[in-house]
């Protein structure tokens, strides 16, 4: 396979640079930057080195799909289903690799990956308690695969979370974990926090969505609640883990796509947190949440979908019942999910700007 040269640092940023010029000199870095800025430039431009061998870690099969075109696009030999013969990377899911009773691990074992990248790893602590397990089982993974560097990327990783992937990674080890950038709310996206009553919110919903020119998500925290509320809602789709293959790939095209003269198409998708991340779509200028999400790295990350092309706008909209009926559904075994969401309610009562807020909360 034929790999194009590196990618000058000339043309690499300098936040891409830093980081680059750390993994080459540590075992595991953290690189924390915002949605959109580039960080998947960083370990494309590691993988084209002609003897690494990255297994590539990805949560979600439409960034996975998207990784996959781009680093193959860099001249880079990616795969999704076997590994490459000799260089190049591996994507898989957290469960699929993470599986110790399948034949992944045994292969995983004969290619012996050099590098593993975790990407979007906040999902680790988003997903990981109860919603995907196996994302908790990566950092033994990657020390049971004896790999000796691993690059962990997200826009958002709470003090909590940082602790935790620290004390997992160094454990036993005299690999140190090096954490680079901070969280910074995106520039020109305006946040606002609404308290509307839950009776209120589907007349709401129609007037808000009429208000922004551009595409829109609306965020919701079932998959029963996004079809409910799509059903609705004019030139709206739902979007949720439930749905086929096929189907979500189709709402994704969609969602590119631009409304014609005639404003016919998709403008709204009613989404649980299954949509969007790590996805670049310019289109997208609008991000509503339609309640109160389960913790502030979910909120975070949902906001990064919207104004990557200039300004955008999000909502939050709560009332008093919505915290109570999030913690009559969080599970009794992960403690940590009550930590969440003591700090998502006092995101939402409190008296500063929220955007500092959140940066002040992400950067401890």
């Amino acid at each position: 396979m034929h790999h194009t040269p590196t990618s000058p640092p000339s043309l690499l940023r300098p936040f891409q640079k830093q980081t680059l010029e750390t993994l080459e000199n540590r075992s595991h870095v953290v690189c924390i930057a915002p949605t959109g800025s580039g960080k998947s430039r960083i370990y494309e431009t590691w993988a084209q080195r002609p003897d690494s061998r990255m297994l590539l870690i990805s949560p979600l099969v439409a960034l996975a799909r998207q990784q996959l075109e781009q680093l193959r696009r860099r001249g880079v030999d990616a795969h999704m289903g076997q590994p490459p013969q000799k260089s190049g990377v591996w994507i898989m899911s957290p469960e699929r690799c993470c599986n110790p009773t399948g034949s992944t691990i045994r292969s995983l074992q004969h290619w012996r990956p050099t590098i593993a990248v975790v990407d979007e790893c906040h999902c680790l602590w988003e997903w990981g308690h109860d919603f995907r397990p196996a994302f908790r089982e990566i950092p033994a993974l990657i020390k049971s695969l004896g790999i000796q560097k691993s690059l962990w990327l997200t826009a958002t990783l709470s003090p909590d979370a940082r602790r935790d992937l620290q004390q997992s990674m160094e454990d036993g080890s005299s690999h140190r974990v090096d954490f680079l950038g901070t969280f910074v709310w995106p520039s020109g996206l305006e946040l606002q926090i609404e308290q509307v009553s839950f009776v209120q919110r589907l007349g709401r919903l129609h007037a808000w969505c009429r208000s922004i020119s551009g595409k829109k998500i609306v965020f919701v925290n079932t998959r029963k609640a996004a079809e409910r509320i799509s059903a609705t809602l004019p030139l709206s789709r739902a979007y949720h883990a439930g749905m086929s293959l096929e189907e979500r790939t189709n709402i994704e095209a969609v969602m590119t796509q631009p409304l014609d003269e005639s404003g016919s198409g998709v403008s709204t998708l009613i989404s649980t947190s299954a949509y969007g991340m790590g996805m670049h779509n310019p289109e997208i200028t609008g991000v509503l949440f339609f309640q109160p999400p389960h913790c502030l790295t979910q909120l975070a990350q949902g906001v990064g979908r919207c104004g990557r092309m200039g300004k955008g706008s999000a909502r939050v909209w709560w009332e008093s019942l919505d915290l109570l009926r999030l913690e009559n559904h969080s599970e009794p075994s992960a403690p940590a999910r009550k930590h969440e969401l003591l700090a998502v309610g006092a995101f939402l009562t409190c008296n500063r700007e929220p955007t500092r807020w959140l940066e002040s909360y992400f950067n401890g």
